[in-house]
């Protein structure tokens, strides 16, 4: 859940209050740790824990399709901060244009990844891509956008 002071539902009256045509609220960002003596990037978080090699045909697909978005994926992977959780509250352009955009390249990607090997959790790929390519995707177009970010709370 998004949570605004603490508070786990929030209302539509108060969305509508923090929204205008362009706002686009994401989660609050994590920050990856730096380990001993190695500070995690979110391009070599997503190597340690996933298959390394997914991300490079995910740079490789977004070079081909988007190249005008490749600056902003290099600033994103070389940094240690993330918008995760696939969570998001945007208008219903936001979201169009966001969704064509993730769904072309996420069914590139398909096409060229083999999921043999990957263990049940990185068969999440899909998921743990769309993270990165969300933030990625608000990063290209900052200047456009008013951004807030909002606590979440997880119930388990």
């Amino acid at each position: 859940f998004f949570s605004i002071d603490g508070v786990k539902h929030i209302s539509i009256e108060k969305i509508e209050e923090i929204m205008s045509s362009n706002t686009v609220v994401l989660a609050e960002l994590l920050k990856f740790k730096k380990y001993k003596f190695f500070k995690y990037s979110v391009e070599n978080h997503y190597k340690e824990f996933q298959v390394a090699k997914d991300w490079d045909i995910l740079k490789e697909v977004v070079n081909e399709l988007y190249p005008e978005y490749i600056f902003s994926f290099e600033k994103i992977a070389r940094g240690n901060e993330l918008a995760a959780y696939n969570m998001f509250i945007g208008s219903k352009s936001f979201v169009n244009s966001y969704c064509k955009w993730l769904f072309s390249i996420l069914f590139e990607v398909r096409k060229r990844v083999d999921l043999k090997n990957h263990t049940d959790y990185q068969l999440r790929i899909f998921g743990f891509m769309s993270e990165r390519l969300l933030h990625i995707y608000v990063d290209k177009h900052r200047h456009e956008l008013d951004i807030k970010f909002m606590e979440v709370i997880q119930e388990l």
